[in-house]
């Protein structure tokens, strides 16, 4: 019998004693493990295809608390050992050597570890065992590293970076969306070298914040990072990026840095990359411009990338770091600009952040093939390497569906937008009612841009479409329609609305979805379920920390 306060936890195919307020455990989290048990398994399957002769994949878990994410690796996750669950508290030490026994995991399989994460994830060699002869064959390093902290992930990443092997695995959680999504823009520059993004599209980039600052920190030891999925959920991001030796990508992270200036009126985004290649066209990003300098000159001097500079960049040699990257020419001052769309005017300014892409598709379609059961069940491992899936393996899964939700939004997801505009925000400066998402989302297909909604938000719009395309569509879509309400004078809506569309536009544009298109869709929704299912309980979300485990007071 259990005491009072210590509960046995059941999750996946693993167990859990842990004490309330001692150690730190949040059931919200289960998507978390479920996904990232999931990513693992395909993670291991792909090192097998390209080194067969790996045996073993060593795994640190930096910071632990209750061992149970450390107890389901071990358990789900064949191939993935040895695995280190480490954690600088003493109680949390001793609550993870109880629950790695109570698995039955032997010492090679898992096994605790008590130190300091950033640590840790420098002394592979000592915890890993690698004698000195091992040492001059290999850089002593742990192939996956988790890190899962109370708060912000931001202390953790230089170490982590440096303790991962090349082509290795980063896990990270970060849950200080609060300053992440701009509610203290100071502490965020403090942790991640950026301003965040206030308001509308915030949620991702939170992602971005901290894919740059993962950036700089592999760019450092001249590392880059290649990521395979990061997403955001509920109060949280989750990334999954591996890690590359490799100091010309390090030098061309810079063209996936961007600024991006946003209309504080009508929320129009402009993203500006810090720097090209020679003879490469800007990314479609920076071409769709929505907001002007006050002056012409200035713009001819400004344009996105100074044309003197590009002819100049194309006369250069390839140095033998790789090609030279022609810097962007910020020559105007961002307070000075005026929105095209509304003419509002005080822009923000945002960034820097990751501009490139958040995920890999051909990896996240494989994750959707094991969540949707699309791989073979077998007892034994596959000849070409693939983790086996078993019956048993796949029932460990208790978020399956909601796991497959995400996967699923992320594939449809438009990887050359960067961050997105809020639908319900644009319609309500527009005083538009009535204006479904599939609508405007057809519509900027008709024309022939990627449009799609996006897995931050149910009723957010991502497209390569300009500025001024997006609202061309509003526009026509306006015309369109009957509306009660109109914009008050002057306003930004009526300043918007008032611009034309041009003919070329209008001829082009469909708003009505065709029947054999509407039927697919609702057939696709019938078959695989909600993009977006409602939380399975009330209150989810963070929990209070823990506050260790109580000293006992002296004998008498």
């Amino acid at each position: 019998m259990e005491p009072n306060n210590t509960s046995l936890v059941r999750e996946g195919l693993a167990k859990a004693h842990y004490t309330k307020g001692e150690v730190f455990y949040n059931p919200v989290q289960v998507m978390n493990r479920d996904l990232s048990v999931l990513v693992l398994r395909e993670y291991v399957s792909m090192v097998r295809k390209e080194n067969p002769a790996k045996e073993h994949i060593s795994c640190l878990e930096g910071l632990s608390a209750s061992g149970l994410r450390a107890a389901r690796y071990a358990l789900e996750v064949p191939g993935l050992r040895p695995i280190i669950a480490n954690d600088s508290d003493p109680a949390a030490f001793a609550t993870i050597s109880e629950n790695l026994t109570l698995n039955s995991l032997s010492s090679d399989i898992a096994r605790p570890n008590l130190a300091d994460a950033n640590v840790a994830a420098r002394s592979a060699a000592s915890i890993l065992g690698i004698t000195q002869m091992q040492k001059k064959h290999l850089k002593p390093s742990f192939d996956v590293i988790d890190l899962d902290p109370y708060g912000s992930a931001a202390p953790f990443l230089d170490s982590a970076v440096a303790g991962v092997s090349p082509g290795g695995l980063l896990c990270i959680t970060s849950t200080d969306k609060a300053a992440l999504c701009g509610g203290n823009a100071g502490v965020a520059f403090s942790r991640y070298g950026g301003i965040p993004i206030k308001g509308g599209g915030c949620h991702e980039g939170a992602l971005r914040m901290v894919l740059y600052a993962l950036q700089n920190a592999a760019g450092k030891i001249g590392r880059s990072i290649e990521p395979l999925l990061c997403v955001s959920i509920d109060f949280y991001v989750r990334l999954f990026v591996r890690i590359r030796d490799s100091k010309v990508n390090a030098q061309r992270a810079a063209q996936n840095t961007s600024i991006v200036a946003k209309c504080p009126h009508c929320n129009s985004i402009s993203v500006q990359p810090l720097a090209q290649l020679p003879n490469a066209e800007p990314p479609a990003a920076s071409k769709h411009q929505a907001l002007e300098p006050e002056n012409a000159e200035a713009a001819n001097n400004s344009a996105e990338f100074n044309t003197e500079n590009h002819k100049d960049a194309r006369k250069r040699k390839k140095t033998k770091g790789g090609d030279l990257m022609r810097a962007a020419s910020l020559t105007l001052d961002f307070s000075e600009k005026r929105c095209r769309e509304c003419g509002g005017g005080g822009i923000k300014i945002y960034g820097p952040m990751w501009s490139g892409r958040l995920y890999s598709h051909p990896f996240v379609e494989s994750l959707y093939n094991r969540v949707k059961r699309k791989v073979e069940i077998s007892q034994e491992p596959n000849s070409n390497g693939m983790v086996y899936e078993t019956q048993e393996l796949r029932s460990a899964l208790a978020m399956r569906e909601r796991v497959g939700s995400l996967l699923r939004v992320v594939l449809e997801e438009t990887q050359d937008a960067v961050l997105m505009m809020e639908l319900p925000e644009a319609l309500g400066l527009l005083k538009l009612n009535g204006v479904k998402l599939i609508t405007v989302l057809h519509a900027l297909r008709s024309l022939g841009y990627q449009s799609s909604v996006s897995h931050t938000s149910a009723t957010g719009i991502k497209t390569t479409a300009p500025s001024a395309v997006f609202w061309d569509v509003l526009r026509t879509i306006a015309k369109s329609k009957e509306n009660e309400h109109t914009p008050l004078e002057d306003s930004c809506g009526a300043r918007i609305l008032a611009k034309e569309v041009s003919s070329d536009l209008v001829a082009r544009i469909s708003l009505e979805e065709s029947e054999s298109d509407s039927q697919a869709r609702k057939k696709q929704r019938i078959e695989e379920g909600a993009r977006f299912p409602p939380n399975p309980e009330r209150h989810w979300g963070p929990k209070k920390a823990a506050r260790g485990r109580a000293s006992t007071p002296p004998e008498k």
